[in-house]
């Protein structure tokens, strides 16, 4: 006789990590949603050990399995409606990810959604990522957080990332923290242009800077003025153009 309650194998849900490995092919849309934590991932007893960047081990444990650069990062897969913790081991991943994160245009991964396509299948699988237009986050999405917040580094001890204590939340520091407040507004784009003719800098030069900038994001101008990036545009202008007045005065 068995013993198991009826439907017992459909009342199995996966567990809410996620891997490269296990995305679908083709294309993959996600959003991180707070700031990821990085460090070293090795192998004991086939179980995950990850530290810290500072605290990389002098070898690795199991030398048919080296130990790999990691980060982990909380995502909502916009295919399951449903919010993951994403584990990247990827080199190319890692290094396209620091890009955008020091990039002007694009900084903040809570900002704008990732596009990650997934060519081939097993050791065979290849990935490229691609950032999209900035937007806010769904409500959908914000919902989901407040209902499961994370706290990352728990995972350095192999503790459970979704026991969220108070002294743990109070403890991490502010960038960390969903973005729940309404984003920073910025000037205009009549006010940039009264701003910049202010300086005596030609109006030509703002133009092409944002331009080039909606160009690299296949959007509008009136779209990118009134994105995330409002709020950082005048200033990052005015940073790149004394860089190209100092390039002109040394030629």
């Amino acid at each position: 006789m068995n013993f198991l309650p009826e439907g017992f194998e459909e009342l199995r849900t996966d567990k809410p990590y996620w891997k490269m490995s296990q995305m679908k092919e083709g294309d993959n849309k996600l959003r991180i949603v707070s700031r990821p934590i990085a460090g070293w991932i090795d192998w004991i007893d086939k179980k995950p050990k990850r530290t810290r960047p500072e605290d990389k081990p002098s070898s690795s444990y199991d030398e048919e399995k080296p130990m790999k650069a990691f980060w982990c990062c909380y995502v909502w897969d916009y295919t399951r409606k449903g919010l993951f913790i994403l584990e990247i081991t990827q080199a190319s991943i890692l290094k396209a990810l620091t890009g955008f994160a020091k990039d002007e245009d694009w900084g903040d991964f809570t900002k704008y959604d990732l596009k990650i396509k997934k060519e081939g299948t097993g050791k065979d699988s290849r990935y490229s990522i691609t950032p999209l237009p900035h937007k806010d986050l769904a409500p959908e999405i914000l919902e989901a957080l407040n209902r499961a917040p994370v706290h990352l580094e728990n995972l350095y001890d192999n503790g459970d990332p979704w026991n969220v204590s108070a002294e743990a939340i109070a403890s991490s520091p502010p960038s960390k923290a969903p973005l729940l407040q309404e984003p920073e507004k910025g000037p205009s784009l009549f006010e940039l242009k009264s701003q910049v003719e202010a300086r005596g800098i030609s109006i030509s030069y703002l133009e092409d800077y944002v331009k080039g900038i909606a160009e690299r994001k296949n959007e509008s101008i009136e779209v990118i003025v009134e994105s995330a990036l409002r709020p950082s545009l005048f200033p990052n202008f005015l940073s790149k153009y004394s860089s190209e007045l100092e390039k002109r005065a040394v030629t």
